[in-house]
């Protein structure tokens, strides 16, 4: 394995880990953050009722479960697909993690969050260890 499998399947570790971890954050959160609470407020215009929480926290934590389950099987094709050199790994965990923190960095930009610049890092970090696992 050369230099540059080394970095993406580095890369690929740290990205699908960041993903289960951050699954795993989302999962921990038991009451609205400040930008969530501003936006179904209408900026302060409104309060936020215990019903409206409860679905949103349910939604979020239901998405959370997904992105666990997405960093969870990447982490599982990266260790034994790609590790071993299999091609269909880095396909499935492109698109597993392209898809699923696609959706979270726009949902996360959409809601003024600026922590959605954290989920496009992983996008690009994604996209480095794709372009460095195809070989010339």
């Amino acid at each position: 394995m050369g230099v540059r499998q080394r970095v993406a399947l580095a890369l690929f570790y740290v990205v699908s880990t960041a993903v289960l971890v951050g699954g795993l954050g989302d999962l921990a959160i038991t009451e609205l953050l400040d930008v969530q609470r501003d936006l179904l407020s209408g900026g302060g215009a409104y309060p936020v009722t215990p019903p409206a929480e409860t679905v949103f926290l349910t939604v979020l934590h239901a998405m959370a479960g997904g992105l666990v389950g997405v960093g969870a099987a990447s982490l599982l094709m990266t260790h034994y697909g790609i590790r071993r050199g299999q091609r269909w790994a880095v396909v499935g965990v492109a698109v597993a993690i392209g898809c699923a923190e696609g959706a979270n960095t726009l949902g996360m930009y959409a809601l003024g969050s600026p922590l959605w610049a954290v989920t496009a890092s992983y996008l690009a970090l994604l996209l480095v260890a794709v372009g460095l696992s195809v070989r010339s």
